[in-house]
């Protein structure tokens, strides 16, 4: 998958599922925001921290191995859209 392919990804199954985080690695979610995607990261307790939030740039994008630079491959990157692990998200603004 492309970079631009994995936020299209993210943005439409965050839409699927208003409120909520999706997990995209270790410590790391993306999450919809005043209705910009970010990525947040958790908390000491595990859990998506809004306040973390930073935008996905795509300088932490791996164009050969089609992943974010934390992953171990493109694989990593596709599975958490595949199979997407949701958590709920504290309320921050409109989501």
């Amino acid at each position: 998958m492309t970079y631009k392919e994995t936020l299209n990804a993210y943005e439409s199954l965050l839409k699927e599922n208003r409120g909520k985080a999706l997990r995209i690695g270790d410590g790391c979610y993306a999450a919809l925001i005043d209705g910009h995607l970010c990525g947040i990261y958790s908390n000491l307790d595990g859990q998506p921290d809004p306040a973390t939030a930073f935008d996905l740039d795509q300088s932490a994008w791996d164009t050969d191995c089609e992943c974010w630079d934390g992953d171990v491959s493109g694989l990593e990157t596709s599975n958490c859209i595949a199979s997407p692990v949701y958590e709920e998200l504290p309320c921050q603004g409109k989501l």
